[in-house]
């Protein structure tokens, strides 16, 4: 499943967006929207469960951006409410927010 976001960019403009991953130092984001490499946005997390905090913005910059995605890295690294989402994601299904499928390693190559 993919997590709905928005992420705001200067002049405070609001775009969504699609969690595909998260993890405590950033995140992969499909945009459908041009973001340049090192930009400053803020990203706020969709409902994900009852418990989960809603509303929180994070901090981050553009780490890599591609023609339909984007890798964050949060300012902070593991900000409380990142950890909280996965926290909450280990608790059920992992997948809720981790990505449905498992990332291959860079050694592992593509096969």
């Amino acid at each position: 499943m993919q997590v709905p976001v928005w992420v705001t960019v200067p002049p405070h403009i609001e775009h969504p967006a699609r969690l595909l991953n998260l993890s405590l130092s950033g995140a992969l984001l499909q945009v459908d929207f041009d973001l340049r490499h090192l930009s400053r946005v803020e990203v706020r997390i969709g409902p994900v469960a009852s418990d989960a905090p809603t509303g929180t913005q994070v901090a981050a910059y553009v780490a890599r951006a591609m023609a339909d995605q984007v890798a964050v890295e949060w300012c902070e690294f593991a900000p409380q409410c990142v950890a909280v989402w996965l926290r909450i994601a280990m608790r059920g299904n992992p997948r809720i927010l981790l990505g449905g499928e498992r990332q291959r390693r860079p050694e592992e190559g593509l096969s």
